[in-house]
């Protein structure tokens, strides 16, 4: 018997474990991706300007207008002061 209980023991403490390592490995991710996001909003962004650009070098005119587009990097689109 003391097999047993020592092997669900071991079983329990592994699981639990799993569970915290999960738990840290997700609150983690998050904090990377919230701290990435505006630097891969930005480079969206500079991308499509610079399709933009090349598109118009080919006509030589200004057939698609290239309007900044207002981004709020921070916050993902949430003010500042909209959060009061």
């Amino acid at each position: 018997m003391r097999d047993e209980t020592k092997q669900a023991a071991q079983e329990y403490l592994a699981a639990k474990l799993t569970e915290e390592e999960q738990i840290y490995e997700e609150k983690h991710n998050m904090a990377m991706a919230v701290a990435r996001a505006p630097r891969v909003w930005k480079s969206v962004r500079d991308a499509i300007f610079e399709k933009c650009r090349e598109g118009n070098a080919v006509t030589q005119e200004e057939t698609l207008t290239c309007k900044e587009l207002r981004l709020e990097i921070s916050g993902f689109g949430a003010r500042p002061d909209r959060n009061r």
